[in-house]
This record gives structure tokens, sequence and C-alpha cells, in this order.
């Protein structure tokens, strides 16, 4: 687990689509394949595979029947991921691609718009911040789901002086 790990002769990379319970797994070759692997008890509690991960898997084709195609032999954990992005084995269909939503602006922090400019924005809104947030005051109160205790106030020595005066 502490070495990175290497394809070997009869392993291919897989990409977990998703878990189908009983440790079996759909997963993705680089043709875009879906097929069901198992998870070998040795690795049952020892890794936790879930979808996005990459896998090296082994096609068995003793297994003529049912819908198990193999086994999944190594699970690839996120701090061998970038090294073995740039190996020579790693399909191109697994590149790493970046979306548009990710790129990064060239000016870091970005100028707040002016009032005029942010009702623009809105569509014509003129709510501004402070206005989104009011109706978040409640969440202030604590929370409505829990029992609140009474809060006592201590007086002072003074104070029961005065009330002695009074009465």
């Amino acid at each position: 687990m502490t070495q990175e790990p290497v394809l070997q002769r009869g392993q291919q990379v897989f990409k977990v689509v998703s878990v189908r319970g009983q440790n079996l797994y759909d997963l993705c070759d680089e043709h875009g394949k879906v097929q069901v692997f198992e998870l070998p008890a040795r690795l049952r509690h020892v890794v936790f595979v879930k979808p996005g991960m990459f896998v090296f898997g082994r096609v068995d084709s003793t297994r003529v029947e049912g819908a198990i195609k193999g086994d999944i032999e190594v699970v690839i954990l996120d701090q061998f991921l970038s090294s073995l992005r740039k190996a020579h084995y790693w399909p191109d269909s697994f590149a790493l691609k970046t979306p548009a939503s990710r790129v990064v602006p060239s000016d870091p922090l970005p100028h707040a718009p002016s009032n005029s400019q942010a009702s623009i924005d809105n569509g014509g809104d003129s709510r501004n911040d402070n206005d989104e947030h009011e109706d978040d005051d409640w969440l202030a109160a604590g929370n409505p789901n829990r029992a609140s205790w009474a809060r006592y106030e201590v007086s002072s020595e003074e104070d029961n002086e005065e009330e002695e005066k009074e009465t």
C-alpha cells in the first residue's frame, strides 16, 4: 500500500463507475465498456472503493457464466494517481481533463461590483447581500429541536438592597 502500484501482464486499468453491493463493482475500461468485477476478500476490509476511483483488474476468462467478468487486483490510491497518469500504459481516455468551470481566473481576487452593477447582475433585483443573511437570523437563536433551558441572571447585592427598600 505504500509503494506505487505497477500494471502487471494481463491487468487492465479500469475506472469505478458504481457500487452494486456484495463487493461487486461496475468498472469502465478504456473503451467505455462497463463490466462487473468482484473485490477479493483480501482487500474487502483494507480499502474503501468508491465511484470515480481507478483500479487494476484482470478479466477472468474461466468465468464463462454469470455477470462477474473478473477480479479487482489493485486499488489505486489518490497519492499515486498523478504519477500513474504519466505512465506509458495509462489509457488516453482516462487522461485528466480540466473542465471549463475549474479554469483559474487570471485575477485571483475579483473586484466587488458596485450596487448598481450588482442589481444588473441579479436581473434587476435590488436586494443586497445583507438581505440574504436576514433570512438566516433564526439560526442564531439556536437549534429549535433542542429543549431550551431557562437562563437565570444572578443579581448583584445592590439590586437586592434596592428591592428591599422598595417593599
